[in-house]
Parts: structure tokens; C-alpha cells; sequence
């Protein structure tokens, strides 16, 4: 006997109602900074209930796309990496996932965006990458300064690649793999170890050399799966 094929449910009013608010937003109409239009002149916009209206935008306020300032109104912000990067978290949490595999997924990233940077870089994307590199060398010595300029120049990479895609990801994994960094440097690892590399990946950039590029990116990116997979 064949099984019973359920029928296709058709988009509830506040599935509608939050699809249409969310491509309002995304399309540039209403650029972050600035306010909806007050909640009973949306609901007459939208054709829907009030509690419908509010039950789109606790949807939408969740996803990051807006934030309802008490005594003031519901403005439209840009919190979707912060909300993708919390959704990251807590899948890792319940699945189990270890440093290992989150260093397995920034490296297809990294040397992705490395060969992307090679081909797209601007000469102020370069640049940007050396400034990196210099506060890096600055600040060898006291770590939390040292971390966020090691986040800020594969940023930078990911940026200079030109595809939006991957730079989002990566910033949206940003606050994970800076609690891995964190991690392995309270161990035996020293930033001196890793300095290196950025230095060699920013000149072989600079001179639009991706073999070099590539090759030691994957081999910085080795160096970091091996002190993830030691710390869990």
C-alpha cells in the first residue's frame, strides 16, 4: 500500500507578511539607521492584524534585520552576522563539534579567498592587508591586540577577494575562530609561530604570486588544524 502523500501546506499570512517586510529591507529601501513606518500604518500597508504585524517583526528582529527601541519605533539595523554567528554557536554546541572541524571549514575558506584576493585585490585591499601585518609585528607581545589584528588581516584577504559571500561567512565565524586562536595560544603556541606565515602570505599577495600564496596559507592554515585538533 502506498503511503498517503501530504499535501503541499499553503505560505501563512505571517510567512507572507515577513517575507515581504524582509525583502523590503534587504532591497535598500530602508537603509539601517533608519525607522519603519509606525505600526498601524504597516499593518494597513501589509493588509494584516496587528499581532500578526508584531509576530513578523519579533521574526525579523531575531534574524538581525531590525530592533525595537523602546518609546521610539522599529529600526532597521544590521545584526545578520551576529544572528548567523549565534545560530553557528549553538549548532556546534548541540552537535558537538570540535575546534578541529571548525579549523577544517576555515581553511576551504582561507585559501579560497587567498587565490580570490591573488586575481582581485585592489592596491588599497593590499594595503590594508600590510597594515594588518604591521600591527600584527607591533603587538607580538601582548595577546589581545595580537589576536584581533591576526582576525582583521584574513578579513582583510576575504575582503580583497571580492566575493561578499565568503567575507560574511568568514565574519560570521569571526568570534569561533577567535575563541580557537585564544585557545592554543594559552598552550605552549606563541604567536612568533604564526607571524611568519602572515608575513610570507602578504608578500606573495603583494607580488600577485598565488602559487606562493596559496601554498603557504594551506600551510598556515595545517599549523592551526594541528594546535585545534591538540586543544579538542
Amino acid at each position: 500500500m502506498i503511503n498517503q502523500i501530504s499535501p503541499v501546506n499553503k505560505i501563512s499570512t505571517l510567512e507572507q507578511a515577513t517575507l515581504i517586510l524582509k525583502e523590503y529591507i534587504t532591497s535598500g529601501h530602508l537603509p539601517p539607521g533608519e525607522y519603519l513606518p509606525p505600526e498601524i500604518e504597516l499593518s494597513k500597508q501589509l493588509d494584516v492584524g496587528r499581532s500578526t504585524l508584531r509576530e513578523a517583526m519579533k521574526m525579523l528582529e531575531l534574524q538581525g534585520f531590525i530592533r525595537k527601541i523602546r518609546g521610539v519605533g522599529v529600526m532597521v539595523v544590521e545584526e545578520s552576522g551576529k544572528a548567523a554567528t549565534d545560530m553557528l554557536q549553538m549548532m556546534l554546541q548541540r552537535s558537538g563539534s570540535s575546534f578541529k572541524e571548525l579549523a577544517e571549514v576555515r581553511s576551504t575558506i582561507e585559501l579560497k579567498t587567498t587565490e580570490l584576493a591573488i586575481r582581485n585585490a585592489t592596491d588599497d585591499d593590499i594595503a590594508l592587508i600590510g597594515e594588518c601585518v604591521e600591527i600584527m609585528q607591533g603587538s607580538i607581545t601582548k595577546q589581545e591586540e595580537y589576536i584581533k589584528a591576526d582576525m582583521n588581516f584574513h578579513m582583510a584577504i576575504a575582503q580583497a577577494s571580492h566575493n561578499n559571500l565568503f567575507a560574511f561567512i568568514l565574519q560570521s565565524i569571526r568570534p569561533l575562530i577567535q575563541e580557537m586562536i585564544e585557545s592554543t595560544l594559552q598552550g605552549n603556541h606563541r604567536p612568533e609561530q604564526s607571524m611568519k606565515y602572515h608575513e610570507k602570505i602578504f608578500k606573495a599577495i603583494k607580488a600577485r604570486d598565488a602559487e606562493v600564496a596559496v601554498r603557504v596559507m594551506n600551510e598556515h592554515m595545517q599549523a592551526s588544524e594541528l594546535m585545534a585538533s591538540e586543544q579538542g
